[in-house]
């Protein structure tokens, strides 16, 4: 990860990460698969990530599930409840 001093002034810096928000309709799945998988995950809060880009100005809509992020079309309440996934975009002046 680059600190914020390595970061290019008047760029934007893109972040995607896993999240370990809590789902409003998750199913039990196996947990097989995720456990003998290589390297380690590290799911974070939407603060923890907003944190990662740290020194940048986050843009709008800010640190937000990801089918939130600039989509063509609304998504519905089902996408956004299953995404795990949360993006945001920061400026660095």
């Amino acid at each position: 990860m680059l600190t914020t001093a390595q970061r290019t002034p008047n760029r934007d810096n893109l972040i995607r990460h896993a999240t370990h928000r809590p789902r409003t309709n998750q199913r039990a799945r196996p947990r097989r698969a995720r456990d003998s998988a290589s390297g380690v995950k590290q799911p974070r809060s939407p603060e923890e990530i907003a944190d990662l880009l740290g020194g940048c100005t986050i843009v709008d809509p800010g640190v937000v599930p990801m089918p939130l992020w600039r989509p063509d079309r609304a998504p519905t309440d089902d996408e956004v409840d299953r995404s795990n996934r949360y993006g945001a975009v920061g400026h660095r002046r």
